[in-house]
């Protein structure tokens, strides 16, 4: 009945006596676990954490799903009644939509971030404010602004709870009066990575998007994203149903705006981070969680490896016990005791290491951008389940094999204190397998790192298409103060002329969306003659951006043919645009697109002159193949959201204080956000994830080399104190010291070599299956392959002269008296 106590003490006092081979194990481990458990956490944080209110299963998104193209849009305010009015599968739905405020305070303006959200938001959630109320159908019947803040902006107003309901705050021009704050662990459900800094109730729609009036009950306005909550006795199957009847009933009612779109329930999980791409973030989730899952497997191995020379070191102990009647059975039970102690003395380890791990890395991600991320990693129940069973799990793996190799010792080679037999032994075969693998894990590992830190440096050869050096980029939004094209226009043209006087600066212009960012703008492009060709009569999509003068001057483009877009391109001169180099390789090949015509999202628009062709960059992403793209003028192409792009000496953005300065000289309350060099752009934007990728790469892989290597001297070390007397007799016969110094080399090098081998092959395999993750690497180049193997080698070399070196100094008179 106590036999499980027993056996946990016994196998404590056991652990207490070899403290080295105890602290060994479990920081082994440690390692292992943590790493999955850190890869699991941030997984977790993204994919599979439930929201924080009340009864977060039943949560569903409603999304409208274009039939033609396949992707996911959003619904119209009149939808969202009508769906409120009409889905009776669910106990409430709530509409919600994103958007950037202009805050001003004291110290200037700055833009901030909300989402404006229908009446029933803080109630059909069921989440409480701590203090102050949520939103009532007082506040959507044209009341006074009221706003709730999150607890962080509350924090970082440095707002107690005593003066905050009441406290006004200043958003878009208008006072907005504080009714409430969010709970600390609350985000909104836009996304789960956004945090937003207020919330604001749908009747100050008009306020939060200013020039738009009346868009709030425009069948065609499809801004909101439904959520609703399932009723218990309702299945998804059924709300699917009802949702669809919905959908088709108002394609029928409403055809201009609602044609072509079916309407889908979707599981809150699974619409994460955005609908239809939760099956990629969760594939990439499980293919760094494979990665993660070889290191552990190489751990697993090394902990194997030390508990089987352990196994060895107790051999006689273990005959004793079983000669005075101890059964097998119970000796394998305290054998597997010792091992799930250490993985959950590992596990613990791992945990910790988990925790310190996500904190750092949910601190460090910054994007050059003010859009309120959020990283929280942090563990939950979830992954606290996932470290205890990997942690029993890795205790059964690792201890398996050696308990029953111990339990069932030769008995009288044991009390005769006989030496284990050489390298044909069967536990031998065991451990060289063991660091096989080992070998062979760590060489995929490292190729894998190697050509990820080869696609880091080929995207970082690559031109954007601008001169990076000593431009720096602003973000202005004169829509958020309710600006219209005169007063927009009149301000872009006065910040222009305040920032091309500054010293240091040598030119200045907007644009719509500079490459790389976030944002990209765009829209259907009619050439003339294409229009017949099959894919062509709605247009060819494209991406396109509205600047203003001198803007390929200013980014340092390089102008092909034609001429740059000017002041003079205004209103009411003839409407013009410059292509890029693809653009016009794609549609006029071998001859001058220069003076040609196209027209823009319609078929009957004005035609557009093009009068200039510019050299290619990349506008989305580094790794994209070469787009058409063109450049509109921004004075016949208005749009209430610019980028002042400056262009100056090398350190421009000590300058920042006085571009702000001649910015706040028009308009104080204009809110000035994202300022960064255009070397920051690509850094933290476009190198971003490949950066994160190669570095978590090296840190398994370097860690998967260095289990590999202890592992690798485990095993040729040990057997080399066992064969003392063996040598001894080797070098008493006259074997000479170099031989039997190669001898144990060659045993090293024989798994090393098979290792490599067979590791080779295996990624070489895999990266021929994965080579779309690897941008301009070729994964069969040897010069990429080659190091890796070379490099497993040199580590081997390395683990096995230690024991080489100590074989060759074994005395045979020592070494025979010690027998």
């Amino acid at each position: 009945m106590n036999a499980p106590y027993h056996d946990v003490r016994f196998a404590l006092r056991a652990l207490r006596r070899a403290p080295v081979f105890t602290a060994v194990v479990v920081l082994t481990l440690g390692l292992g676990i943590g790493a999955n458990t850190a890869i699991f956490s941030i997984a977790n944080g993204i994919l599979w954490r439930p929201l924080p209110v009340r009864e977060p299963d039943r949560l569903t998104l409603i999304a409208a799903r274009n039939r033609a193209q396949g992707g996911y849009s959003d619904f119209s305010y009149p939808d969202y009644e009508d769906f409120r009015r009409d889905a009776s599968g669910f106990e409430d739905i709530i509409a919600y939509v994103p958007t950037a405020l202009s805050f001003s305070h004291r110290e200037g303006s700055e833009r901030i971030w909300a989402e404006v959200v229908s009446p029933n938001f803080f109630s059909a959630l069921g989440v409480q404010p701590t203090l102050g109320r949520g939103f009532d159908p007082g506040d959507a019947a044209g009341a006074a602004p009221t706003v709730v803040v999150s607890d962080r902006f509350r924090r970082r107003l440095a707002l107690d709870q005593s003066p905050l309901l009441g406290w006004t705050l200043r958003l878009n021009g208008h006072d907005f009066t504080i009714v409430g704050a969010a709970p600390p662990e609350f985000h909104g459900v836009y996304q789960v990575l956004f945090a937003p800094d207020v919330w604001l109730p749908v009747s100050s729609y008009d306020l939060a998007f200013p020039g738009t009036p009346g868009r709030l009950h425009r069948r065609g306005a499809t801004t909101f994203r439904l959520m609703g909550r399932l009723r218990p006795d309702i299945t998804l199957t059924q709300a699917n149903a009802s949702v669809a009847a919905i959908g088709r009933r108002l394609e029928v009612d409403y055809p201009a705006t609602n044609a072509g779109f079916d309407a889908e329930a979707i599981p809150e999980l699974a619409a994460r981070p955005e609908p239809g791409a939760a099956r990629g973030f969760a594939v990439a989730a499980g293919g760094f969680l494979v990665v993660v899952g070889l290191v552990l497997l190489i751990a697993c191995a090394n902990v194997a490896n030390l508990l089987l020379v352990r196994a060895t070191v107790r051999r006689k102990e273990i005959a004793l016990r079983l000669a005075l009647g101890a059964g097998r059975r119970h000796l394998l039970s305290q054998l597997l005791t010792e091992s799930l102690l250490l993985g959950l003395v590992g596990g613990l380890i791992g945990y910790v290491i988990a925790v310190g791990a996500t904190s750092l890395l949910g601190a460090e991600i910054r994007f050059p951008t003010d859009i309120p991320f959020l990283f929280d990693f942090s563990p939950d129940r979830r992954v606290l389940g996932f470290t205890l069973g990997i942690s029993l799990l890795t205790g059964l793996v690792f201890g398996l094999a050696p308990a029953l190799q111990a339990s069932g010792p030769d008995m009288l080679g044991a009390l005769k204190n006989e030496p284990v037999l050489g390298r044909g032994g069967r536990w031998l075969d065991l451990r060289g397998a063991l660091v096989v693998a080992q070998v062979a894990v760590s060489c995929i590992l490292l190729v894998g790192t190697g050509l990820m830190f080869e696609t880091l440096a080929q995207l970082k050869r690559l031109d954007p298409g601008f001169e990076s050096r000593g431009g720096m980029v602003v973000s202005l939004s004169p829509a958020l103060l309710g600006y219209d094209q005169k007063q927009g226009e009149a301000f872009y043209r006065r910040v222009l002329e305040e920032v091309d006087r500054l010293p240091g600066v040598r030119g200045a212009s907007l644009a719509q969306n500079v490459p790389l960012e976030f944002s990209a703008s765009g829209g259907a492009v009619f050439v003339p003659g294409q229009e017949s060709k099959p894919g062509h009569e709605s247009g060819d999509p494209m991406l396109w951006s509205a600047v203003s003068a001198d803007y390929l001057g200013v980014m340092g483009t390089p102008l092909l043919e034609g001429r740059d877009l000017t002041a003079r391109d205004d209103s009411v001169a003839p409407r013009v645009a410059v292509i890029n180099h693809t653009m016009a390789e794609q549609y006029w090949p071998g001859t001058s697109p220069v003076g040609r015509t196209i027209r823009l999202n319609t078929l009957d628009g004005p035609p557009v002159e093009i009068v200039g062709v510019m050299a290619d960059g990349k506008y989305r992403n580094l790794e994209e193949r070469p787009l058409p793209y063109l450049l509109l003028p921004l004075l016949q192409n208005y749009t209430g959201n610019v980028t002042l792009v400056v262009r100056g000496a090398d350190d421009l953005l000590e300058q920042l204080p006085a571009v702000r300065r001649a910015i706040h000289a028009v308009d104080p309350e204009m809110p000035i956000f994202d300022p960064k060099s255009l070397d920051q752009l690509i850094e933290g934007r476009a190198l971003l994830g490949p950066r994160l990728g190669a570095g978590l790469a090296g840190v398994f892989g370097i860690l998967a080399l260095g289990l590999a290597m202890i592992g690798l001297y485990g095993v040729i070390s040990y057997p080399v104190t066992q064969r003392t007397r063996e040598m001894g007799i080797r070098i008493a016969l006259g074997a000479p010291l170099q031989a039997v110094g190669r001898m144990v080399l060659r045993d090293g090098l024989r798994l090393a070599g098979l290792g490599v081998v067979l590791g080779t092959a295996g990624a070489l395999g895999l990266t021929l299956i994965f080579r779309s993750l690897f941008f301009g690497v070729n994964p069969t180049d040897p010069r990429l392959l080659l190091p890796v193997p070379l490099l497993l080698i040199v580590v081997a070399l390395l683990a096995s002269y230690l024991p080489a070196r100590r074989a060759t100094r074994v005395d045979p008179i020592i070494a025979l008296r010690s027998e």
